[in-house]
């Protein structure tokens, strides 16, 4: 039986309530965009589809700067990161503000989320080391040995848009790659061509000593808004 065939939608109960709902004023444009803008952040924190490929964009990146990537000489490595493998998703657990002002310019997807909690500490620890200058800069404090997956999990972290991968060569060489094309879901587009290397002016590799000693630091003179891709040796 519905409200209709016993007559609740008429009557003075109902004229009543009708009358009481008119005195009620409906939301504002400002709180349905408000409203609408909570609903895209919560999905844009949801947990990320697991899509072909995942995390498999460690090893397709290095494979991609091997097969397309050589910056004076230096060819890319296949090895892995340093034996402790760590922000949307990466910032849900996590207070931290980014450094830059500007939003990151990756977009939020798994391969930019730690893969555990042993990688997501060692992701908030390089984060600790990136901050900006005086000048207007960043600075990106490079540790001793260096994971460069978490450090480029970091970078995005802080809003930087700078990526780091590990190759061989010669010990401590530093080097402006070739721009990676990368999926937020399933890392590097192994179908892309490289792009043209970030220019080099601006960008200084603070060394610890002498001319071929390690990097402490790579500094900029502005907070770049497009991708860097650094190949490095240590």
């Amino acid at each position: 039986m519905t409200t209709d065939e016993i007559g609740l939608l008429d009557g003075p109960e109902m004229d009543a309530l009708r009358e009481l709902r008119a005195d009620v004023p409906g939301p504002t444009q400002a709180q349905r965009q408000a409203a609408w803008e909570r609903v895209q952040g919560a999905r844009s924190h949801a947990e990320p589809r697991r899509r072909k490929g995942g995390r498999a964009w460690l090893l397709a990146g290095a494979a991609a700067v091997a097969a397309a990537v050589v910056v004076g000489g230096v060819v890319v490595a296949t090895g892995g990161p340093e034996s402790a493998p760590p922000a949307t998703s990466l910032d849900q657990n996590s207070s931290a503000a980014p450094t830059s002002p500007n939003p990151t310019p990756f977009a939020t997807g798994s391969v930019w989320e730690p893969v555990d909690a042993t990688e997501r500490k060692v992701i908030e620890g390089y984060r600790k080391g990136i901050a900006l200058t005086p000048e207007g800069g960043v600075r990106i404090e490079i540790p001793e040995t260096m994971n460069w997956e978490a450090m480029t999990k970091a970078t995005n972290a802080e809003g930087i848009p700078v990526r780091f991968w590990a190759v061989s060569g010669t010990t401590n060489a530093w080097e402006i790659g070739g721009t990676m094309t990368i999926d937020p879901e399933d890392g590097v587009d192994m179908a892309a061509e490289p792009g043209e290397p970030y220019p080099s002016d601006g960008v200084f590799f603070e060394r610890s000593g002498g001319k071929d000693s390690p990097v402490a630091a790579v500094v900029f003179d502005h907070v770049p808004t497009e991708p860097v891709d650094i190949n490095f040796t240590q």
